[in-house]
């Protein structure tokens, strides 16, 4: 009996002190994919980074209470990463198709406010042809 107890107690020792299934640089390099995805705004939209990120954090959660495991909590960390770039590439797009946007009114502006200093207040200057047949002259009057 006193041998079996003595046992457990050496497993459970052996179990409280198992090294992490996670390196600390792993788990930096999941911080720091977070930080970006965040400072990007993958936190607040768009939805589908929304949902990424939050399955990343629950998945690196889950990969840390994985000890006895360390297979299975590599492939989920492994998930959680993916899931965290992920949601930064789809913010940092969502950042460059809004950029477009944005430029693509200024432009206008810019071509409406160069239109306005042209033509007279109320006047819409005429269209140029766009045909490229010649443009017939008269010559009566010679």
């Amino acid at each position: 009996m006193k041998l079996a107890s003595l046992f457990l107690t050496f497993a459970v020792v052996g179990c409280a002190t198992a090294a992490p299934a996670i390196s600390s640089s792993q788990s930096q390099a999941f911080a720091d994919a977070v930080r970006d995805a965040e400072a990007e705004g993958a936190a607040n939209e768009p939805p589908e980074a929304v949902r990424l990120l939050r399955e990343a954090k629950s998945g690196f959660a889950y990969a840390q209470r994985l000890p006895m495991d360390p297979d299975h909590a590599h492939r989920v960390l492994a998930k959680a990463q993916a899931d965290a770039e992920a949601a930064l590439q789809l913010a940092r797009r969502r950042h460059q198709e809004q950029a477009i946007v944005d430029l693509k009114l200024r432009r206008e502006a810019a071509v409406d406010a160069i239109a306005a200093t042209i033509a007279p207040a109320g006047v819409v200057p005429d269209a140029q042809p766009t045909t490229t047949e010649p443009v017939a002259t008269t010559t009566a009057g010679r």
